[in-house]
């Protein structure tokens, strides 16, 4: 299935081809430098490169930058914090932290593939607090099942939480 995505240029990025996958079977849009020329990157330094557009990632999804393997491989640079995520509410130019890990300075040009942008399903969760007697799994120090815990409830909404009933673990698992 393919998800239809609002994209618009900024300034830097006349000229750049929009991101694109690699082949049909590569999840990562490439994400390029939309510099003015080359950069330099000192072993160490943390750089913000603009990709030259801005986009708006529909609710139910989330946007995830992560690090482009060959400017790993070859380079030794890396997305900061990556996966970066990017919210429904993010309506912004993109910009990627780019760290120089390697252990001499690197020239990024306009143009280099330098992140992927993956487009992922995404849902919100609302906490739904219970009480269990957490000294038992202290002291058999082992995964147990605790009933509540395996749990998935769907909802839309946080629900009014109800009367709490303390429980524990032992009287779930008899």
């Amino acid at each position: 299935m393919a998800l239809r995505l609002y994209i618009s240029r900024t300034a830097d990025g006349h000229k750049l081809p929009l991101p694109s996958y690699e082949s049909p079977n590569h999840m990562g849009l490439r994400l390029q430098a939309a510099i003015s020329g080359a950069m330099k990157i000192e072993p160490g330094e943390r750089v913000y490169i603009p990709v030259g557009f801005a986009i708006g990632i529909p609710k139910g999804f989330c946007g995830q930058i992560v690090s482009f393997l060959h400017l790993v491989k070859e380079k030794g640079v890396v997305v900061m914090g990556s996966p970066t995520v990017l919210n429904p509410a993010d309506r912004m130019p993109l910009y990627v932290l780019l760290q120089n890990q390697s252990g001499r300075a690197q020239i990024i040009k306009r143009g280099e593939y330098i992140a992927e942008l993956l487009i992922v399903t995404a849902n919100q969760a609302y906490w739904k607090e219970i009480e269990i007697d957490i000294s038992s799994l202290q002291e058999k120090k082992e995964t147990v099942s605790v009933g509540k815990f395996d749990e998935i409830e769907d909802t839309t909404e946080p629900k009014t939480p109800k009367k709490r009933v303390t429980k524990s673990i032992r009287s779930r698992t008899k």
